[in-house]
């Protein structure tokens, strides 16, 4: 199991151990896009349920629309990042979630080392 996995880990099981208000994670990435697409696959796997995935039916993200309070968002981690171009974003999201895995080539081993400007080093933010 790798560090990252330990500290999600870590936060699953003691995210709501105070309070049952959303905790925000806040990501910096530093990470190869393989690295990045294996720490979504962490978050997934090990947060489940607890992740929120998408916006809430009454909250789509528009214009003009307010955001869910945090009582509606109770139980929920969140997760805070730099975003992609729209339509990058989309393609890449679409795919992830319809395939649920990483491709084959993207199981590499972890490297703790930087590779450049779409790397991950996780800084988080807790909000309790």
């Amino acid at each position: 199991m790798s560090v990252i996995q330990d500290v999600l880990y870590q936060i699953r099981d003691t995210a709501f151990a105070r309070s049952d208000f959303p905790v925000i994670l806040s990501f910096e990435n530093h990470c190869s896009k393989s690295n990045q697409l294996k720490m979504a696959k962490y978050c997934m796997d090990i947060f489940g349920d607890m992740l929120l995935m998408k916006p809430l039916e009454d909250f789509p993200l528009e214009p003009g629309v307010p955001l869910p309070s945090p009582n509606r968002l109770r139980r929920k981690i969140l997760i805070k990042n730099k975003r992609l171009k729209p339509e990058i974003e989309k393609h890449q999201l679409d795919q992830f979630i319809r395939e649920g895995k990483l491709d084959e080539e993207d199981e590499i081993a972890e490297t703790p080392e930087v590779v450049g400007e779409d790397s991950i080093t996780p800084r988080m933010l807790f909000i309790f």
